[in-house]
């Protein structure tokens, strides 16, 4: 058996987590500091890695940096960690099968984002400058709007929905989707991009571009 759900006990294993029943080890501290946020329904992997059934919602606690017993893996619903004070993303999921929101933080990179979200990616007021280990694949929209971007390198070829990068530093959309279903917003930026050059680099709505 690869994994052990730890709502109902929590078995001895010796070569990995030495008398977790005494309180003592890895393990119950991952526990502890589950409950202390109150998330529910997960699981814990042999690996010590964390899956999540449902949603986790981190939102405005004073979190600086997850622990580094705290390693998340699948999370099922939404992962929320926005308006806290995460200085990077170390400990975050591999994937998510809602949004992830990681707005209103100290980050400047995307280290430990997750690789797939199944919703939208929401990484605004940070103090990023490019979007380099961004999620590979993003189901909703792309939101990176007030950083400090002066490149767009490492974000996603393709979206369903919306891509915003306005309100920050950029002289050059490089790097951007190639196709966007819905909204493409730049404005407030360096330079005062035009609908022609938006449109040789992104498969997009004239009508949905904002300059």
């Amino acid at each position: 058996m690869r994994a052990k759900f730890v709502n109902e006990c929590v078995s001895f294993n010796q070569s990995r987590d030495p008398l977790p029943s005494l309180n003592i080890g890895i393990t119950p501290k991952i526990i502890a500091w589950l409950n202390l946020y109150y998330i529910k329904d997960y699981m814990i992997n042999d690996d010590l890695t964390i899956d999540v059934y449902g949603d986790v919602i981190l939102t405005n606690n004073d979190i600086i940096e997850f622990p580094e017993y705290i390693k998340f893996n699948n999370i099922t619903g939404r992962f929320l960690c926005d308006y806290c004070l995460l200085k990077n993303l170390k400990g975050c999921p591999t994937s998510v099968g809602g949004s992830f929101y990681c707005d209103h933080n100290h980050l400047i990179n995307l280290a430990g984002c997750p690789e797939k979200i199944g919703g939208t990616f929401v990484c605004t007021f940070n103090h990023l400058t490019d979007l380099v280990n961004g999620p590979k694949l993003v189901q909703g929209s792309y939101l990176c709007s007030y950083n400090n971007l002066i490149s767009l390198n490492g974000c996603v070829t393709k979206l369903r929905a919306s891509f915003d990068c306005s309100d920050n530093r950029l002289r050059k959309l490089g790097g951007c989707p190639k196709t966007v279903r819905h909204f493409f917003k730049c404005n407030n930026n360096k330079t005062k991009f035009k609908i022609d050059y938006i449109l040789d680099l992104c498969k997009v709505e004239p009508k949905n571009i904002f300059i």
